[in-house]
């Protein structure tokens, strides 16, 4: 789920905890979708404090990255620990993404 959005100058780095999963996925997708539809194009999904991952978590994060690319813009994967970056891996979304 979103714990925290921190927009500095365009770049809106939002905050994951806890689990990203199809309960929340809608919600997340709702707040990035506003924050490009306002014109923001570049964003970080800070993954420190995110525990586990769903394949709806995943979807969303791959439409929000289509919908950001479409208007030019960036994503980057922060923080992302061993268990959810394990599910990057094996969905081949590592080749996908940006990791930092």
């Amino acid at each position: 789920m979103v714990s925290d959005t921190v927009i500095h100058e365009q770049q809106v780095t939002v905050y994951l905890s806890g689990e990203l999963t199809v309960q929340d996925a809608g919600d997340l997708r709702k707040h990035l979708y506003d924050k490009i539809d306002a014109g923001f194009r570049s964003f970080i999904i800070d993954m420190n404090e995110l525990h586990y991952i769903d394949s709806a978590g995943l979807g969303i994060l791959v439409s929000v990255l289509k919908k950001t690319r479409e208007k030019q813009g960036t994503i980057l994967i922060r923080g992302a620990k061993d268990g959810v970056k394990k599910v990057f891996e094996l969905t081949r979304l590592t080749a996908v993404f940006d990791f930092d």
